[in-house]
């Protein structure tokens, strides 16, 4: 199977539902390759070690008990090996810390973010797993502004643009997020089997492979007032913090040396978009009001024409 991971072109022999196979037909010449091994090398040239993982100069090796051991090289390969899991389980963790390990390898920003297209731009909703960004992007979606990329995104520059590249991904939602959505409808199945969450065919996506310029970055924080929202923007100190915070696996950031890396792009995307964070309350019921605000803050911007 063939997919577009963003902008990658990816072959997996393991069904990676967290992605659509691409509209336009095959993806030509390949970026990256999954495939199913007897067994895995040890990790040459050790430069950190964990309970259940080992980083090496590009080389990263996970086991999850029970369900997948996986070995991440080059930017180019996830070899994984079941461990008495699902092909379900497995395709889990490798559609999210195995291409997020691949995506660092290859030098890419990669934020633990899901993104709409709002105009001829792409915004982005940064925060750890529970922040709701994947549940904003769905209620966004829900009122018009097409999916680019949900869980993970991969920033990247071409001349002076940061672009984000759609890719024709699935919302990864809570059973609660979907019934107050009333997608019940678009329900796949689930990411995996012991869990209530679940693969949701968005309503409306961005083409895939076509990159979109960043207009503005939000960091999520939560308000425990009612009906509260916020936009603060940030400085490039605290933009660049944030940028770090929220990266994919962080850890793997840090240990790889990509400070700097992160600052660099913070610094860029100021010269392009809004950088700040987003205070809202968490609760279903104040989702309208945060929406409201993020749609009047985009039409006094100019990234969204007034009704």
């Amino acid at each position: 199977m063939q997919y577009l991971v963003c902008g990658l072109a990816v072959e997996s022999d393991l069904l990676l539902p967290a992605f659509s196979p691409p509209s336009v037909g095959p993806v030509g010449v390949l970026d990256a390759i999954i495939s199913l091994q007897s067994e895995l090398p040890e990790v040459t040239d050790v430069t950190h070690r964990g309970p259940n993982w080992t980083l090496g100069q590009d080389q990263y090796r996970l086991k999850v008990p029970g369900i997948v051991d996986m070995l991440v090289r080059g930017g180019r390969t996830i070899d994984y090996h079941l461990l008495g899991g699902t092909a379900a389980d497995a395709a889990a963790f490798v559609a999210s810390t195995g291409l997020g390990a691949l995506l660092h390898q290859r030098g890419d920003v990669v934020l633990h973010a899901s993104a709409v297209q709002v105009g001829q731009g792409a915004v982005l909703f940064c925060g750890p797993s529970g922040a709701g960004k994947s549940t904003i992007a769905a209620a966004l979606v829900e009122r018009g502004y097409p999916l680019v990329n949900d869980d993970f995104c991969a920033v990247r520059t071409l001349g002076d643009q940061v672009l984000l590249y759609p890719d024709g991904r699935q919302h990864k939602l809570w059973e609660q997020a979907v019934d107050h959505l009333a997608a019940g409808d678009r329900v796949g199945q689930p990411i995996r089997p012991a869990l209530s969450k679940f693969y949701v065919a968005p309503r409306l996506a961005s083409a895939n492979g076509e990159p979109l310029p960043i207009s503005a970055v939000y960091a999520l924080r939560e308000d425990r007032r009612p009906d509260s929202a916020t936009i603060e923007k940030l400085n490039v100190v605290d933009a660049a913090r944030a940028l770090r915070r929220n990266a994919y696996r962080p850890m793997l950031t840090r240990l790889m040396g990509q400070q700097q890396l992160y600052f660099e792009m913070s610094v860029r995307l100021l010269r392009q978009a809004v950088v700040g964070e987003l205070v809202r309350a968490m609760d279903f019921a104040s989702m309208p009001v945060t929406l409201d605000r993020l749609e009047a803050e985009w039409v006094r911007s100019g990234l969204l024409q007034a009704a």
